[in-house]
């Protein structure tokens, strides 16, 4: 199930990313294309594209498993105890915020 939410966001992160690239190229002045071969423009295209999925794609996958173990852990924790359960939730969002 993440991963179909993952793939989802990432393809709309992709065309959101072309799209604009497109809005920009074709806003572009008549001289700009003489001097840039086609290839060069669509391989930009390209190129930003796939960083967007390469960022996107890692990083929402890592979010989703760090609330998910945060999540779980913490309602875990809190059955056993509920001063241990709270004492991690707050060493957990600590820890991770110095990180980030």
């Amino acid at each position: 199930m993440i991963n179909i939410l993952n793939n989802n966001y990432v393809q709309a992160i992709r065309v959101y990313s072309k799209k604009e690239l497109w809005e920009k190229v074709s806003n572009e002045e008549y001289s700009y294309f003489l001097d840039s071969t086609i290839g060069k423009i669509q391989s930009y295209i390209n190129e930003v594209s796939f960083a967007c999925r390469e960022i996107e794609q890692n990083s929402l996958l890592q979010m989703i498993k760090l609330f998910a173990m945060l999540f779980l852990y913490t309602i875990m924790l809190i059955k056993l105890n509920i001063m241990l359960g709270i004492i991690y939730l707050v060493i957990f969002v600590c820890s991770h915020k110095l990180l980030v």
